[in-house]
């Protein structure tokens, strides 16, 4: 008897983002006071952490020619707000 537990596990890993996407996200939605120093770690930004953090929505929904829409997730968009300047971040 074929076991069907390894088919539905690589049908929605084949549907999922790379583990690198899960772990932005899981850093943009569950661990937001982190992101910050890993901006200055990665990108030698000088962030003091009482920046503010703005984020973009990152899903869209693109409409199709028989009335339906797609939804569509993107990468994460943020500004960072400080004193002197705002960036935007791409992730």
């Amino acid at each position: 008897m074929p076991n069907n537990s390894n088919t539905a596990h690589s049908e929605t890993c084949s549907k999922s983002a790379t583990p690198y996407d899960d772990v932005a996200r899981t850093l943009l939605n569950d661990c937001s006071s982190l992101i910050l120093p890993v901006l200055n770690e990665i990108f030698g930004e000088h962030y003091k952490g009482n920046e503010e953090v703005l984020f973009a929505p990152n899903e869209h929904y693109i409409n199709q020619q028989g009335g339906e829409a797609d939804k569509r997730i993107t990468d994460s968009s943020f500004t960072v707000i400080g004193e002197k300047e705002s960036k935007k971040v791409l992730i």
